[in-house]
């Protein structure tokens, strides 16, 4: 190492050392800044449950189907579903349109 132009020899526990002297000041220094500036974390959002009809679930259909049958991209068809302009139903970690959910989507202004 060379601290002002002169070459100092340090043992690898020495190395250490300062290593983590220097990776808890940093450490810290982060901790300080985002305090700061972040604030408290938003509370999660509410869960909302809605009963489906049994029979809208059967007409249930993929992403990628609802947006071929609009005549739309995928990612176009996503950004809809994001603006609420178009409901999903989710069944475990997929999410579904419904026909019907469609047909609203296209009746609406």
């Amino acid at each position: 190492m060379v601290v002002a132009g002169t070459i100092v020899a340090m043992s690898t526990a020495q190395i250490n050392a300062l290593l983590d002297d220097i990776a808890d000041r940093l450490a810290d220094r982060i901790a300080d800044r985002l305090a700061g500036r972040l604030g408290p974390p938003p509370p999660p959002p509410a869960l909302v449950t809605i009963r489906l009809d049994p029979a809208e679930v059967r007409e249930r259909m993929s992403q990628q189907q609802a947006a071929a049958l609009l005549g739309i991209s995928a990612p176009t068809l996503h950004a809809m579903i994001r603006r609420g302009e178009l409901a999903t139903i989710r069944i475990g970690r997929r999410q579904y349109v419904t026909r019907s959910a469609l047909e609203r989507a296209l009746s609406s202004p």
